[in-house]
């Protein structure tokens, strides 16, 4: 169930976070990729020295030999920290904007535009090595 009334207590991001600029074209253009796509799940990556946001399928018979599944990244800058996290779609309804991004090595998602906060958490399967 969503939370829809903010908690009392404060959530405190780590220091160790990762933090970028998320633009709403951004977030638009993987949106739509989700939907024509028809992919399950929107990852933010650190790998080779990049972020990337990505529509992608990251259940295991995505995996399998033989199965090909689409994706759609976007490059949203450099990043020193290696991790994958993983959310819903289901679970990044936003108002159209553009957000600060912070990426908790607690695998937390923290989302903040002009005069709205969002904390999402992220599927167990995500891994963040930092």
């Amino acid at each position: 169930f969503p939370v829809t009334i903010a908690p009392g207590k404060e959530i405190e991001i780590p220091a160790d976070n990762v933090e970028k600029i998320l633009t709403a074209a951004t977030m638009q253009s993987v949106m739509k990729a989700v939907a024509v796509l028809q992919l399950p799940d929107i990852a933010f990556t650190g790998k080779d020295g990049n972020m990337y946001i990505e529509a992608l399928d990251t259940s295991p018979k995505s995996k399998a030999p033989g199965v090909s599944s689409d994706t759609f990244a976007v490059n949203i800058g450099e990043t020193t920290k290696q991790f994958k996290v993983i959310v819903k779609p289901d679970n990044i309804k936003l108002l159209h904007g553009d957000y600060t991004l912070k990426i908790s090595s607690k695998k937390v998602l923290y989302l903040q535009g002009q005069d709205v906060q969002y904390w999402i958490a992220c599927e167990d399967t995500s891994v963040y090595n930092g």
